[in-house]
């Protein structure tokens, strides 16, 4: 019984063990290519920044954002679909408790997320990244049940809890590779302050 719950909570807590859910956490490790993605934003705090230097890196990147960050922030959202970015939904709530929620409730929440976007910028998205990469049977059904594509990553930054931008962009680069899709937070002071240096470097 014991073991049996160490691997249910593993795969819960890690979305790249795809345990409960198929979710896409790696690209192909043949082409030298990585992705980059953001997620709770749009915020008022960074997200201008993180835009405007991956538009003078011509970089492209996807920003999974959170439907009630929307209110407010709609430029934001609009700016990122104009500037060629792929917007993701990452739930309208992103409760603590979300992945708690009956798999009717969890799709109520994941479509409200999409109907802000949809306000915004006239699309719906079907890329969709569980709160926290928390994943459970409830989870796989509601994604499956409104025909979404769960996104993972491969390398997680903790950019949110980052002390020291340096050693932020030192760790991180020292733990990329080919085919990676990396987690960033577009409303971090560090994610902002070593993006453009982590792109030239990436490249």
């Amino acid at each position: 019984i014991v073991t049996y719950l160490a691997f249910n909570v593993y795969g819960s807590c890690n979305i790249q063990a795809n345990y409960f859910l198929d979710s896409v956490c790696r690209g192909n490790i043949q082409i030298k290519t990585i992705a980059i993605t953001f997620d709770d934003g749009p915020s008022a705090m960074h997200t201008e920044e993180v835009l405007n230097i991956l538009k003078n890196q011509k970089a492209p990147a996807a920003f999974f954002v959170i439907g009630k960050n929307i209110t407010g922030n709609e430029t934001l959202l609009k700016q990122m679909d104009n500037e060629g970015h792929i917007i993701g939904n990452h739930s309208y709530s992103h409760n603590f408790w979300f992945s708690m929620k009956s798999t009717d409730n969890m799709l109520l929440d994941i479509e409200k997320c999409n109907a802000k976007i949809k306000q915004a910028i006239g699309k719906c998205p079907q890329l969709f990244r569980p709160p926290y990469g928390v994943t459970n049977p409830m989870v796989a059904k509601a994604v499956k049940k409104g025909a979404y594509t769960s996104i993972g990553w491969s390398l997680r930054t903790f950019d949110t809890t980052a002390k020291n931008k340096e050693k932020l962009l030192q760790k991180t680069l020292n733990i990329l590779s080919s085919g990676d899709v990396v987690l960033f937070h577009d409303w971090g002071q560090h994610t902002a302050s070593v993006l453009s240096d982590f792109i030239v470097a990436a490249r």
